[in-house]
């Protein structure tokens, strides 16, 4: 793997090359023909960026996305680059994306933070415990409207590998102790784990917090229980 500024190159058999923000994260692949049509547009006046999605099919074409365009193979074979000066037209209002699932139109998961941070979905244990398909908010989106949301690394999931601790290259508090000033969720490490606190009161199991995110989203809410202060209770903040 080599670096090219911010982006990582690999060759494979094949004459296929592969293209990732993150080298540890998901790589999209260009077979040889078309890298030679992009890295020719990337030499004149009308350059399209990096590739945000692998090859898929369009209206029957062979098509890769990048930052500022796309890259599509016409009925007679030929491959041509055509630059866009609009990107992101297809994401919605920024609140209605925090907390959700979007997808490129290759297929790839991206779970949306509270600060408008993609993260990528792996495999499918995250993806469920992210929400699953009943929090996919938007599909089938061209890669260079996915990739207006700046990347934040990859998600990790209690479920899907075990404790959870904060990390870079991680989704990061945002989705396991929800921030906001009616809960104001900070993680700390007990003797029992990690849990989250709010406000310097008790600490809340990170659990509790979790799926009390993943049932009301944004809105969601968790403080003690009115009744027993020793209770974590959820509810939705109208």
């Amino acid at each position: 793997v080599t670096q090219t500024g911010d982006r990582y190159e690999m060759k494979v058999a094949g004459d296929v090359t592969l293209i990732a923000e993150d080298p540890q994260g998901t790589f999209y692949w260009m077979p040889l023909v078309a890298e030679e049509v992009w890295r020719e547009a990337e030499a004149s006046d009308h350059p399209i960026g990096w590739p945000t999605s692998s090859v898929y099919v369009s209206d029957g074409s062979f098509r890769i996305d990048f930052t500022n365009g796309f890259l599509v193979q016409n009925f007679d074979g030929e491959i041509e680059a055509f630059p866009l000066d609009d990107v992101g037209a297809g994401l919605l209002p920024p609140e209605e994306m925090k907390g959700r699932i979007i997808r490129s139109i290759d297929g790839t998961g991206w779970f949306v933070d509270e600060q408008l941070r993609r993260w990528w979905i792996p495999d499918g244990q995250t993806w469920n415990c992210v929400g699953g398909d009943a929090n996919v908010v938007l599909g089938e989106l061209p890669g260079y409207d996915v990739h207006v949301l700046d990347y934040g690394g990859i998600a990790r999931c209690p479920m899907a590998g075990g404790d959870f601790a904060p990390r870079q290259g991680g989704i990061d508090l945002g989705l396991y102790c929800y921030e906001s000033e009616g809960s104001g969720f900070t993680a700390v490490l007990e003797s029992d784990g990690w849990l989250c606190r709010s406000d310097g009161s008790e600490a809340t199991p990170i659990d509790t917090a979790r799926s009390c995110l993943w049932q009301y989203g944004p809105a969601a809410v968790v403080e003690p229980d009115p009744g027993d202060d020793r209770q974590w209770s959820c509810r939705q903040e109208f």
